[in-house]
């Protein structure tokens, strides 16, 4: 998996910096509420990634998440604001 870096290199110039949170499990979670949906990637280690996206209509979470995953997501976020 990309480091928080390359996460942070999936942003557009217009997006919405997330929040960026330490867990208690020593890793970091990177959030958006927005509009009425829910991202949240929590980079667990740089091998796993877990994905939380919630809309209102869908609820999903990826273990082990991809960056495509994880850009689809931000491209769903990013519809919904327009």
């Amino acid at each position: 998996m990309a480091s928080i870096s390359t996460l942070l290199n999936l942003l557009g110039p217009n997006d919405t910096p997330p929040s960026i949170v330490p867990t208690s499990r020593g890793g970091i979670l990177l959030e958006w509420h927005e509009n009425g949906i829910d991202l949240e990637v929590d980079v667990r280690s740089l091998s796993h990634v877990h994905l939380a996206y919630d809309d209102g209509d869908t609820q999903e979470e990826i273990d082990r998440a991809s960056l495509e995953s994880i850009e689809e997501k931000l491209r769903m976020m990013r519809r919904s604001i327009k």
